[in-house]
This record gives C-alpha cells, structure tokens and sequence, in this order.
C-alpha cells in the first residue's frame, strides 16, 4: 500500500469526525436524540479509524518526527506536542466514558 494514501484518509477521518460531531451538537438542541445518538457514534467511529490509521502508519513504516523548524521554535513545538499527546491519550477514556453515559441514558453525567 501506498504510503501517501494513510496521511490523506487520516485528514479525512478527522475532518468527518469533526462535521459529525458538529452536527450532533446541532440535532441535540433541535431536540432529535436518535439522529444526534448516531451521529455522535459515527464521529466516534471515525476517529478509530483515525486512531487505527495513524498507529498502522507509524509503527508500519517506521516514520520518526522530529522538529525541523528554527532552534527558537524547539521548545513551543515541544509543549504544544506535549499537551497534544496528553490530550490524545485522555480523550479516548472520556468519550468512552460520555458514550456510555448516554447511551444508559444518565443525562445529567452524560451532559
């Protein structure tokens, strides 16, 4: 497999999840549980294609990162992927736990 195909899906993943997440926002204050239901578990399946993408993509090719920008950049770069990669491993619980809350229909947690 091609990989240039992995960062396009990956884009793609991402930008879905973000419109369905959007418009689950939207069906929610319009009063439309079930759709809003749907599309949140949409966004969530997305983003685990994502997640699976980006990993597979890593791990496969062996694609290292590293800061390539002027030395002034070097330490903004590295606190903001700091709390991205903190943000990343945090986000997954608390969907799940979101998810689940919803779907046993605990609004108030859920909310």
């Amino acid at each position: 497999m091609d990989p240039a195909f992995f960062p396009r899906f990956n884009a793609v993943m991402n930008c879905t999840a973000c419109l369905l997440l959007i418009t689950g926002i939207v069906l929610i204050k319009s009063g439309r549980e079930r759709a809003h239901r749907n599309a949140m578990l949409l966004a969530f399946g997305c983003s685990l294609l994502f997640l699976a993408s980006y990993l597979f993509f890593h791990f496969h090719y062996r694609i290292l990162v590293s800061y390539a920008g002027p030395a002034w950049g070097r330490t903004p770069y590295l606190a903001l992927l700091l709390s991205h990669t903190l943000l990343a491993a945090v986000v997954p619980v608390l969907a799940l736990r979101t998810i689940w809350l919803g779907l046993k229909d605990r609004r108030a947690q859920h909310r």
